[in-house]
């Protein structure tokens, strides 16, 4: 109890950090089931997937303001995870198997870039496009565990780098200043 809180206040602290660890647990198997739905090609199990996929979709851009800065943090743990198994060549599930080190380090460096594409949600708000390209990249992430591509990492740096290269673009239209006009009088 360094910082000064009380046993109540601590207590409140960790159950809303367990909770909230339960409820993305939860939500990111929602979503992976809307996908398998969506792949399982009928058309009852792509119309629910598709409106799963739909619902989680609004959930988190409506969130996007308080999980952007750990969107962050998830990008920086799977450049060392994914780091860690390029040097080791093996999974961590499975250690007998081998597995190419080409591919973990395709993995490492796309989740590299999105980490620095979204450094700047740790101190920063998001925008309506900063939360819609972090939606993207949510499902386009999941969407790479559940099928085992890499289209949908890339697909995630797409939609990342399209929210930085706005951000830019508004940075640097902010920061010109209008040309003087030509004064007439002497």
């Amino acid at each position: 109890m360094g910082d000064g809180r009380g046993l109540w206040d601590e207590t409140k602290s960790g159950l809303r950090l367990a909770f909230s660890v339960v409820a993305v647990i939860i939500i990111l198997g929602t979503l992976s089931k809307g996908l398998l739905l969506v792949r399982s090609g009928t058309r009852m199990g792509v119309v629910e997937g598709a409106a799963v996929i739909f619902l989680i979709c609004v959930l988190a851009f409506v969130t996007a303001p308080r999980w952007a800065k750990w969107f962050f943090g998830v990008c920086c743990l799977m450049v060392f995870r994914f780091a860690f198994r390029v040097v080791i060549g093996r999974t961590a599930s499975m250690a007998s198997v081998e597995v190419p080190r080409i591919y973990f380090l395709e993995v490492t460096g796309l989740f590299a870039l999105m980490a620095f594409l979204t450094y700047r949600f740790v101190d920063s708000r998001t925008t309506w496009l900063d939360s819609l390209c972090l939606v993207g990249a949510f499902v386009s992430i999941d969407y790479t565990f559940v099928n085992n591509s890499l289209s949908g990492l890339l697909l995630a740096v797409l939609f990342l780098g399209i929210g930085n290269a706005y951000q830019q673009y508004q940075l640097h239209t902010r920061s010109q200043v209008p040309p003087e006009a030509p004064s007439t009088s002497r």
